[in-house]
């Protein structure tokens, strides 16, 4: 803990009741009862040693045990994203808008459409892009988002207040698919790693 702002911890006012100890034992002159203060003093920075160890172990144990289910999370989005770029691979052409079952050739209209079915909240498909559905996802606070379905892969997308812009938003996530996978793949590597470290310390 920290106290009047000057951030000194536990272990620092320990020390300082040591230091002054040790000073009034020199100050006696009486050497066993310098030995008895330095002795209690080692004792102390003994006792703080083997409690962070243990800390430090029970900690590493735990992350140990978390390391396989947060592994698998990562591969399960993988092969989600992976499977939705397949999906959108097969679209050679970008096909027209539906929005609520309309078909919008212009992209302005649709986007002016879609626009005001998120300024609502409306709830159901409101968006289909061919490969890609799009829903409201409402959350608990105002923001307004939507979330972008292609086969099994969910994407969640805060939208602003430009029906142009959300579509664009919604085109960059689905364009960002292939650097999501490489991002996931990055995340295992790194808990890869630290399993490695964690079960040598």
């Amino acid at each position: 803990f920290t106290g009047n702002g000057q951030g000194r911890t536990v272990e620092d006012l320990n020390q300082a009741v040591i230091d002054f100890a040790q000073m009034r034992a020199i100050a006696t002159g009486n050497p066993m009862i310098i030995e008895q203060v330095h002795l209690r003093a080692t004792l102390a920075k003994l006792h703080a040693l083997h409690t962070k160890y243990h800390n430090d172990r029970r900690r590493a144990v735990t992350e140990l045990n978390a390391m396989p289910g947060n592994i698998e999370w990562h591969e399960e989005r993988i092969s989600w994203i992976n499977d939705a770029i397949l999906i959108r691979e097969k679209f050679t052409e970008k096909p027209d808008l539906l929005v609520q079952g309309k078909r919008y050739e212009k992209r302005g209209e649709a986007a002016e459409r879609f626009q005001s079915l998120i300024e609502f909240k409306i709830e159901g498909e409101l968006l289909d892009m061919g490969y890609a559905k799009v829903y409201p996802h409402l959350g608990f606070s105002n923001k307004k988002f939507a979330r972008v379905v292609i086969g099994p892969a969910r994407f969640d997308i805060e939208m602003g207040n430009s029906g142009i812009g959300n579509l664009l938003r919604i085109d960059n996530e689905i364009d960002a698919m292939p650097k999501m996978v490489q991002q996931h793949k990055a995340q295992i590597a790194t808990l890869l790693e630290k399993r490695t470290r964690l079960e040598f310390e």
